[in-house]
């Protein structure tokens, strides 16, 4: 009977560190500049400046899946029952990251504050050389309803390489 409790014992052992060496396996990651893209990119198409965030901010393949004047008429569409961009702050409990073969993908929420109203903002980005807008999610209560919100709201591609963010 001893054997057998041994024997499961290390059993057990075994699979508790086999598990934590998996957990380990990801390096951490650096996510200190996704606050001041998010600022950046919402500054701008606030600013009316969609085509500078269009080229310099979005994956090459959100720019394939979105023309230039399909983007800036759908950020135009949200500055318009949003306003200016005023605010943002990072939403607890909205910010995950993942590492699949040596790739890192990051999902950040933010509440935002315009000029006519307040929201949440999704950024879903891929890291690259740096990090980039894969999508944004723009939610608020101004959109009539889930439906308008998603006619007004679809999603925004993104992969172009990020410019150094200056801390």
């Amino acid at each position: 009977m001893r054997q057998v409790l041994v024997f499961a014992s290390c059993v057990l052992l075994a699979g508790c560190v086999l598990a934590m060496a998996g957990c380990q396996k990801n390096a951490p990651v650096d996510t200190s500049g996704i606050d001041a893209i998010a600022k950046d990119v919402l500054t701008a198409i606030g600013n009316g400046q969609a085509d500078k965030v269009f080229d310099v901010y979005f994956t090459p393949e959100y720019r394939k899946e979105l023309s230039r004047p399909e983007f800036k008429a759908m950020v135009d569409a949200y500055q318009q029952k949003l306003g200016a961009f005023k605010s943002l702050k990072s939403r607890p409990g909205m910010t995950s990251t993942t590492q699949i073969e040596g790739y890192t993908d990051g999902s950040f929420g933010f509440d935002v504050k315009w000029e006519k109203a307040t929201g949440l903002v999704v950024l879903n980005m891929s890291m690259r050389e740096k990090w980039l807008v894969a999508n944004i999610q723009i939610q608020s209560d101004v959109f009539d309803d889930v439906a308008g919100q998603a006619d007004a709201a679809k999603d925004i591609p993104a992969t172009a390489p990020a410019p150094a963010v200056e801390k």
